[in-house]
């Protein structure tokens, strides 16, 4: 297969003789067209022919005014040898006059080309690639006979002439093809044309789309599968053009026999000339065949005329390609636009309407034709605000002053509907305007916080309550207290009976209990209403833990625990309210020394915290708690229930309390215990609240 792609490969052979290295490079890059095999070399000296290809098709000289005269004698020198057949040759001349022309054209020139530097290396590609293309059907005359030998055969003469004539109706066919819009269209004036300028009785046109080759049209319905998949059969003749680029040509049973032809069912041909449709950049994008010429094979001239009028349709077929790719992704683009949830309205600097969705004017309830292109901003706010709509914070100017930054706003209708509205500046200037249907969302919203403040007042009803119950039992508590002191110190005589005693001390510790009760409610009240008045001065931290300590000293004695205090400090004051520190303090003092059995311990330890705060932790090594008893400890009125806890009194306010003073001075507050391994509180207070 290789060796007969090699034979049969329909290029021009050229060679760009150029001294200019930035041409050279640019010639290398950009001639990719199938059709031409490019050489590219400087120029040889004037006497050295023996440097010049005599087996290329063409030879184009770009000259420049040094290399004037060395191109002519070069010329002149190839045609004064006719030992060999010659190559065409053109001249391109960048500083082109009349006279020049004259004298390269006596020289021998087959062309002569003028191209000003000015109309750029592109043009100058084109110019040379229209050369090649000028010389395309004419080769095999060149390499059957020397240049400039005339046979005189009136047959030759006719069918030169007869050639001529399909050549400038293909090439009238080529630019009419050149017009056309559609993809459908031009792939099938071009495959029809070529099979009537070639005999051809069948063919096919594929064109590449995702992972398969779609057929386009065929000359013999039946034939040609509607997709071929990619990558195609390995070793078929589609596959070895599709994969090289290059065309191929078989003739006769024996070759075509010999190939794979792509798993045509009922394939029938005794000739077979195969095309592919390639990128600039080399990419092959498709693929054409021609068969079935009638009692006789395709000839040198068939395919050069393939080639001629498949170079001149090459572009438009690409380009059309390009954009029939384009407007698929636009129409994927435009129904996703059509069917978001939000509407969308596109404006220009000037504030009016470039694109918009349908959801836009269905949101605002506009009938369709409401809103159209070129209308402004300001018009359809107008529009709606006669009909009542509220525009939130939307002036006639509004579009000017928010296209650098975006907005976000809020529009209610006529009907109650509500709409977000967030508008984004666009590159080139304008505003992308994208409103959504926020009713049921603010109706949320409106429930939340009418929820919210009945929460609120609830919980100031609450507050109030409790602060207006605990002022009233304290005063007739105080009273119980203090008579229940009088009478244990008899201070009015003897009472007589020590039953009589005892009692009194119930009615002292219960009342106290009592008390300690209501003023915990009271200070936890004052905290959730947000009316606790910290009374902050410099309190000095080693005083206030010896005092705490002394407190709960006596209670700790008859319980036969041990209490400890630990001190690392290096400033030994911060700003707080002292009375309120005290009862944290001594909060979590009390619940140590309740909750730790005889013989047990108790570690007040501060410290250092970082360079601002200072960290206090009471530690036992009591009953302790689970992680799930920590958090209902942490709720007012949470009382963890355990064996180990029975008969110990509590209300479930210490520690709510204590975290909730703790905070108040800015601080934070922790617990880490485990049943039966004791609890460690910690409190994280700042020297100077923020």
């Amino acid at each position: 297969m290789g060796a007969l792609i090699s034979e049969n490969a329909a290029s021009v052979s050229l060679h760009l003789m150029c001294d200019d290295q930035t041409v050279r490079r640019y010639m290398r890059q950009n001639v990719v067209d199938p059709v031409i095999s490019l050489h590219v070399n400087s120029f040889p000296p004037a006497t050295d022919l023996s440097s010049l290809p005599r087996d290329a098709d063409i030879i184009v000289f770009v000259i420049s005014e040094d290399s004037f005269s060395p191109t002519l004698t070069l010329l002149s020198a190839l045609c004064r040898d006719s030992q060999s057949p010659s190559p065409a040759l053109v001249v391109i001349d960048p500083a082109a006059t009349a006279e020049r022309a004259v004298l390269m054209m006596k020289g021998g020139a087959d062309d002569y080309i003028p191209h000003r530097r000015s109309a750029g290396l592109a043009a100058l590609q084109d110019r040379v690639e229209e050369a090649c293309l000028n010389i395309l059907t004419t080769l095999r005359d060149r390499a059957a006979a020397p240049r400039r030998v005339v046979t005189g055969a009136v047959q030759e003469r006719a069918r030169l002439s007869a050639l001529r004539r399909r050549i400038h109706k293909l090439v009238r066919t080529a630019r009419y093809l050149a017009t056309r819009t559609s993809l459908d269209e031009l792939c099938e004036g071009l495959l029809e044309t070529l099979g009537e300028a070639t005999g051809a009785t069948g063919g096919s046109l594929y064109l590449k789309q995702g992972d398969c080759l779609k057929r386009v049209h065929c000359l013999d319905p039946g034939h040609a599968p509607a997709t071929l998949s990619l990558p195609l059969r390995e070793g078929s003749i589609f596959a070895s053009a599709f994969e090289t680029g290059k065309p191929i040509m078989l003739e006769g049973d024996e070759q075509v026999s010999s190939c794979q032809l792509s798993g045509w069912g009922g394939y029938q041909s005794e000739n077979l000339l195969v095309y592919p449709l390639m990128e600039k950049g080399g990419a092959p994008i498709g693929l054409l065949s021609l068969h079935g010429k009638e009692q006789a094979d395709f000839t040198e001239e068939d395919r050069g005329l393939v080639l001629m009028l498949v170079s001149f349709t090459h572009e438009t077929i690409r380009a059309l390609m390009a954009h029939e790719k384009s407007n698929r992704t636009l129409e994927s683009l435009n129904r996703t636009f059509e069917n978001m949830e939000q509407g969308i309205l596109l404006l220009d600097t000037a504030g009016k309407v470039v694109h918009f969705n349908h959801r836009f004017a269905e949101h605002f309830g506009l009938p369709g034709d409401a809103v159209k292109v070129g209308q402004t901003l300001e018009g359809l706010y107008q529009m709606v605000q006669e009909r009542g709509d509220v525009w939130e914070d939307m002036p006639e100017t509004h579009h000017r002053s928010v296209a650098a930054d975006g907005f976000v706003r809020q529009h209610t209708c006529a009907d109650g509907k509500i709409l977000g509205l967030v508008g984004n500046p666009a590159d080139d200037g304008g505003l992308v305007l994208t409103c959504t249907d926020i009713t049921e969302q603010k109706k949320v919203e409106r429930d939340l916080l009418l929820a919210k403040e009945e929460a609120e007042a609830a919980s100031r009803s609450k507050t109030s309550f409790l602060a207006n119950i605990s002022h009233e039992l304290r005063t007739p508590l105080n009273a119980i207290i203090g008579f229940a002191e009088l009478m244990d110190k008899e201070v009015f005589g003897p009472l007589n009976n020590k039953r009589y005693a005892e009692y009194v001390d119930y009615i002292h510790d219960s009342g106290s209990h009592l008390l300690g009760v209501i003023n915990n409610l009271l200070d936890l009240s004052k905290v959730e209403a947000g009316k606790l008045d910290l009374r902050e001065s410099e309190v000095h931290l080693p005083s206030l833990i010896e005092s705490s300590v002394a407190f709960v000293s006596s209670q700790a004695q008859k319980q036969g625990l041990d209490v400890r205090t630990h001190t690392e400090l290096e400033t030994e004051t911060l700003t707080g309210d002292e009375d309120v520190l005290r009862q944290i303090l001594l909060n979590l003092l009390s619940n140590a020394v309740k909750f730790t059995g005889a013989g047990g311990a108790v570690l007040v330890r501060v410290r250092q915290q970082g360079d601002d705060h200072v960290a206090i932790t009471v530690k036992d090594n009591g009953i302790g708690m689970s992680p799930e008893d920590i958090e209902v400890a942490l709720k007012p009125f949470g009382q963890v229930r355990s064996d180990l806890a029975q008969g110990q009194k509590g209300t479930g306010l210490g520690l709510p309390l204590v975290a909730s003073l703790v905070e108040a001075h800015g601080g934070r507050f922790e617990i880490d215990s485990s049943p039966g391994k004791g609890t460690r509180c910690t409190i994280l207070l700042p020297y100077k609240k923020d």
